[in-house]
């Protein structure tokens, strides 16, 4: 008897979009009749409706954009054979509508929406048009945008909760849209609107698998060893009507190979399905730097079993192909240290058993208008990343839950992901309805995310804590309290329990301030806000996990051309340069700390780009080996982690970002690179009190007496490495006189032989000078004041590990006296080569022609240079002998 034949499941994501305004009564095609997407400002743009939103102030004029209700719609054609007994079924499943949407069907309301960041699925058998006499097939979805600006406002003008915060309007805490679109301290107000993520119709008759993005694979680990492992895949939902169907599971092991297969055959017409598989001997995945990122994959088949007497092989009736995923052990580790006196608890991650430093940077939405992005976006930012040493990003709570590519990317090149839900920088109300929407949201993202290996953290939200704290504010204020404390903290026990959740960021203790130094995470923003320290002092500035800091600098001289078309306007202190900078006081913080550390002998927008910049770079530089250093050893892990503020931004401006708009990477992308490495050479300069010992915090001359006093000024050398065994290193060191660069041959240390411990921070030597602040002119060769040192660490082969350098402070002291003689390079196929003759500080090379921007990728830029005999070498891809490039580096006349 032959098998019976089954119709399979058939899916439509629906496309050839059009919209319009609301009363308006002409419809427009949108950007690309194939995009499943959409955002309202994109179709505008396309139809030539609006200028360029990044273009000069459009930003302004763009406005009433987000005042409007906006209509979208699509026709999709449906045929099927209706004689099946009524077994058919259809689905429209939403994955992300953009905020406040009415969506009918065939003019049949069938949805209204209020949330962007959940999925909604509606049965709409008895709506679709089939192919018959009377009909073509053709079914209508329209979808009805309502103005979530003024939804919003609504909200906060007639409701009793007025929330408080910063950033943005703050009727924007009182829905849950991506707050970003509101506007922030880098990012400007686009309140867009669309279905953002895919619309997917479904019609099946016989049987279909469910809810494919919500399937779970996880491990059970049974010993501390990682072996023996049981990995268990569940929530394999499946719809049958009848009896005679299987599923069928594969596991394929990273190489490839078929490793074992199970069948479950189905009994129930609906059913959540459970099966697991015994792993003798894991293949791990290890972040970035530590180890490989192996990828398990299954294949998940529905079979149609037939007649049992059939020899016909089953047919596959629907499947889930190549399902990637990792297998890896996560735990946070917040424990007393072994030192007593050691105030506070560690806050460090164990990945596979292994102690973790976590370095990287925050990640905000790579475009204010996310449909914009391409796959190939999401793998050269975070190609970026790992280039740059980073082994993990944290996902800011103010944008929007990734999409796959930014996941998939973050497993396959081994980025750790810290996730945020999307909570930023408010007061947010806490009633039973806005509860039960966020948990809805909450239960989705979980399920939509637990196959990714790359998270390691849930986070409640960014700095609701502090603004609750900052605004003293009553624990009855704070509502949402309850959300992060007691709602998402069970959903994610509940649906990811191997993952850690920490109610907030910063966050310390229920008994203590969020931003704790000795407890939890930090955002350390007493550099550029608060205080405003002095790089050099961040020392005293570390916390146990420093998940925020940074300092701002111009973007790339041909993004700033880019956004500004009118060429009168491109100098530092213009109008539009200022549109483009969003951070409320920026100019007279970047004039503090310019004016502060480096002499300015140039201010035109080219150099004022280039001190920006550099004092980017230098500042990041200082933090990272302060808090890196504090890494220590096993029981003593001060500072287990720094996450910079940020990699990336939403449009071109100004900002913390290490990589500007456009992918153009500023000078601090390569300090972060150097200083993220796995085998780094650190110093640290400081006076001390020569009775005390202890570090001195004042000026040269003492606040009350005006006293001059004597001081020893001590350079501390140490080495840091991430590697899981120890090494055997050679450090040299060659100091200069800054100004003449003259060596002080009698200071230099050469092929010292010493050892850098494992995973940790290994202190290896100091130089310790006294000195009053009067003195003869011969003892300036001995003035640390006056001192660079240069340092490399070697491998016993002589492969040098990392180099690395300290100079007097602050720079605008030092008169470095270039001449055009000091520094030679030239320019050949794919490297440039550079020679100093002179101790020179952060070269930077650049393309001159603006067309070749974006075709050369340098690999190491804003280094400073040791006077040597030999030539560094400088790789840049993309860079021809024939490219005519430019050089610039601090105080070149």
């Amino acid at each position: 008897m032959a098998a019976i034949k089954k119709t399979l499941p058939k899916t439509i994501f629906l496309k050839n979009w059009e919209y319009k305004q609301e009363n308006v009564t002409t419809w427009k095609p949108c950007l690309n009749s194939e995009n499943s997407i959409s955002e309202i400002h994109l179709e505008l743009r396309s139809n030539n409706e609006i200028d360029e939103p990044f273009l000069n102030d459009n930003e302004k004029y763009l406005q009433w954009i987000g005042l409007k209700n906006w209509e979208y719609r699509s026709h999709f054609k449906i045929s099927y054979n209706d004689n099946d007994n009524g077994n058919d079924k259809f689905k429209l499943i939403f994955y992300g509508l953009d905020t406040f949407a009415k969506i009918y069907l065939n003019g049949s309301l069938i949805l209204t929406t209020d949330n962007m960041f959940v999925k909604y699925c509606v049965d709409v058998d008895p709506m679709i048009l089939n192919v018959d006499n009377q009909n073509d097939g053709i079914n209508e979805l329209k979808i009805l945008f309502e103005s979530s600006l003024l939804k919003s406002r609504n909200l906060f003008l007639n409701g009793d909760f007025k929330p408080k915060g910063f950033n943005g309007e703050l009727s924007r805490c009182l829905i849950r849209k991506a707050q970003y679109h509101y506007g922030w301290d880098w990012g400007p107000i686009f309140m867009t609107c669309g279905p953002y993520r895919p619309i997917e119709f479904l019609h099946y008759n016989h049987c279909c698998i469910l809810n494919k993005d919500e399937i779970y694979i996880h491990p059970k680990f049974n010993d501390n060893s990682l072996n023996n492992i049981e990995l268990i895949v569940e929530n394999i939902h499946v719809e049958v009507s009848e009896k005679g169907y299987a599923i069928v599971v594969e596991l394929y092991l990273p190489t490839g190979e078929l490793s074992q297969s199970q069948e479950i055959l189905i009994d129930n017409s609906s059913v959540n399905i459970c099966t697991s598989f015994k792993l003798k001997k894991a293949y791990l995945w290890y972040p970035s730097g530590h180890g490989l990122q192996q990828l398990y994959s299954l294949n998940i088949n529905l079979i149609h079993k037939g007649n049992i007497a059939s020899e016909l092989e089953p047919e596959i009736m629907d499947s889930i192909k190549d399902k990637k995923f990792g297998i890896k052990k996560v735990e946070l580790i917040q424990d007393n240290f072994l030192n007593s006196n050691i105030p506070g608890k560690t806050f460090y991650f164990k990945i596979n058993n292994k102690p973790i430093f976590c370095k990287g940077s925050n990640w905000i939405p790579a475009h204010s208008f996310q449909t914009s992005l391409t796959k190939d976006d999401y793998i050269r930012w975070l190609e970026l990343g790992v280039h740059a040493n980073q082994n993990i990003l944290r996902v800011w709570g103010g944008g929007y839950y990734e999409n796959e590519w930014f996941y998939e990317e973050c497993d396959r090149l081994g980025i750790m992901v810290w996730q945020d839900f999307m909570f930023a920088c408010g007061q947010y109300p806490g009633n039973s309805k806005f509860r039960e929407s966020v948990k809805q949201e909450v239960s989705y993202q979980v399920k939509r995310l637990r196959n990714y290996c790359c998270l390691i953290l849930y986070c409640g939200n960014n700095e609701d804590y502090q603004v609750i704290e900052q605004l003293k504010l009553t624990d009855k204020e704070f509502e949402a309290k309850i959300i992060y404390e007691k709602d998402i903290a069970q959903i994610v026990a509940e649906l990811h329990p191997l993952i850690p959740y920490h109610p907030g960021s910063p966050y310390s203790d229920p008994k203590l301030l969020s931003d704790d130094p000795n407890v939890g995470d930090i955002h350390q923003w007493n550099i550029w806000h608060g205080t405003q320290e002095r790089y050099q002092d961040s020392w005293k500035l570390a916390g146990r996990f420093i998940s925020e800091f940074g300092m701002i600098a111009f973007p790339n001289y041909k993004t700033l051309k880019q956004s500004i078309d009118h060429e009168k306007q491109l100098f530092p202190q213009s109008e539009l340069v200022n549109f483009h900078m969003k951070a409320d006081g920026s100019e007279a913080r970047i004039g503090l700390y310019l004016m502060s550390n480096f002499k300015i002998i140039k201010t035109d927008l080219k150099s004022w780009i280039y001190y920006t910049q550099l004092l980017q770079s230098e500042c990041l530089t200082y933090c990272f080996r302060n808090w890196r250093r504090n890494w220590s050893t096993d029981g003593n892990r001060l500072t287990s982690g720094i996450i910079v503020w940020q990699l990336n931004d939403c449009w071109p401006v100004t900002s913390w970002a290490i990589v500007d708009f456009y992918k153009r990477p500023k000078l601090a992308y390569y300090a972060v690179k150097r200083e993220f490495a796995s085998i780094v050479l650190g110093f640290n300069r400081s006076k001390i009190d020569p009775q005390t010992g202890n570090h001195i915090e004042k000026d040269e001359k003492q606040d009350n007496t005006h006293q001059y006093f004597l001081f020893k000024e001590k350079l501390e050398i140490f080495g840091m490495s991430s590697l899981f065994n120890d090494l055997e290193v050679y450090l040299n060191l060659k100091y200069f006189n800054a100004e003449t660069g003259v060596e002080i041959e009698k200071l230099a240390v050469k092929s010292y032989k010493t050892k850098l411990k494992a995973n940790g921070t290994s202190e290896l030597t100091e130089l310790t000078v006294v000195l009053p602040y009067i003195h003869n002119e011969t003892d300036q060769d001995e003035n640390l004041k006056k001192i660079v040192v240069f340092g490399t660490l070697s491998d016993l082969q002589g492969n040098i590990l990392s180099r690395s350098s300290d100079w007097p402070q602050p720079l605008k002291y030092i008169s470095l006296n270039y001449t055009d003689k000091d520094l030679k390079f030239e320019a050949k196929n794919g490297c440039v080569l550079v020679l100093a003759k002179k101790p020179i500080k952060c070269v930077q090379f650049y393309m001159k022609d603006d067309s070749r921007v974006d075709q050369v990728f340098f690999h190491d830029n804003g280094f400073d240079l040791c006077p040597t005999s030999e030539f560094y070498t400088v790789p840049a891809d993309g860079l021809l002998e024939t490219d005519d490039i430019g050089v610039e580096y601090y105080d070149k006349v």
